[in-house]
C-alpha cells in the first residue's frame, strides 16, 4: 500500500492496514498476511509492527532506483487465523 505524502501522518495507513487483517481475519481461508517494506522506511515498518507483523527475512538490492541506487525490501508477515 501506499499513501501520499500530503496524507501521511493522519491515520490513513492505519485505517487500510486494519481494514485489510480485519477482512483477512473474517475469511478462514487466508492464514498469513505477508508483505514487502523498503528497509528505511521506519515509519511504516513501526505500523507494521504495531500491527503485529514480524521480519522474516530481507531481500537485498531487491528494487533498483536508478544506475547506482538499489533498495533492500523487509519482509515481514502476520498470522491472522
Amino acid at each position: 500500500m501506499s499513501v501520499k505524502n500530503s496524507f501521511r501522518g493522519q491515520g490513513v495507513g492505519k485505517a487500510l492496514l486494519a481494514t485489510l487483517l480485519e477482512w483477512a481475519t473474517e475469511h478462514p481461508f487466508i492464514e498469513k498476511v505477508c508483505l514487502e517494506v523498503v528497509a528505511d522506511n521506519t515509519n511504516a515498518i513501526r505500523l507494521y509492527q504495531k500491527f503485529g507483523f514480524v521480519e522474516e527475512g530481507v531481500k537485498k538490492n531487491a528494487a533498483k532506483i536508478d544506475d547506482k541506487t538499489y533498495w533492500d525490501l523487509l519482509l515481514m508477515a502476520r498470522f491472522v487465523n
